[in-house]
């Protein structure tokens, strides 16, 4: 291997190393054979940088050279990808991640909801957790339906000061879009 390695090649390395990566771990099923396949790439590119610049794409000759580590390190396993239940169970991990960030989220919303002023926490209550409609809560409170918009407005700038969220993040994980 050469004593430094193309800026080029380590540009290109740079922006794409997570994505080579992570491809080949969802195929080999562990960050650890995942890491031994960039190894190989890098060994086997920094050897023949200058073969790779003659060719029409670069990143066509980089992606043909890591597909080729790749597939001897899967044949050398038996031949069989494990990107059906890696990529299946990374999915679900990272979903049950978000479900418990968001359900966080609203846990600290429904708190911050429950602290409003009572007229604010019924108009918020009645529009966004029960359903109704604006005007529909206007009735229910025997409010006019302007004075509900007003209420919703105020009561989203408190939860915005009390949660340190902008309003826009506040409708995202508000119980509106259960």
């Amino acid at each position: 291997m050469p004593d430094r390695l193309p800026g080029e090649l380590l540009a290109l390395l740079t922006a794409r190393c997570e994505q080579f990566l992570h491809y080949a771990e969802l195929h080999l099923g562990t960050h650890q054979h995942a890491v031994r396949v960039l190894d190989e790439l890098l060994y086997e590119l920094a050897t023949s940088w200058d073969l790779a610049l003659t060719q029409p794409s670069v990143e066509t000759y980089i992606w043909a050279v890591f597909k080729e580590i790749l597939d001897d390190h899967l044949e050398a396993r038996g031949g069989s990808s494990c990107f059906v239940d890696t990529a299946a169970f990374a999915r679900v991990r990272q979903d049950a991640r978000d479900t418990f960030e968001l359900m966080e989220q609203r846990i600290g919303l429904f708190r911050a909801i429950a602290a409003l002023p009572e007229r604010q926490f019924d108009a918020v209550v009645l529009t966004y957790v029960v359903g109704c409609t604006p005007r529909h809560t206007a009735w229910m409170m025997g409010i006019a339906t302007p004075t509900v918009y007003s209420l919703h407005r105020d009561a989203r700038r408190r939860l915005s000061h009390v949660l340190g969220m902008n309003a826009d993040e506040i409708a995202a994980i508000g119980p509106e879009d259960q």
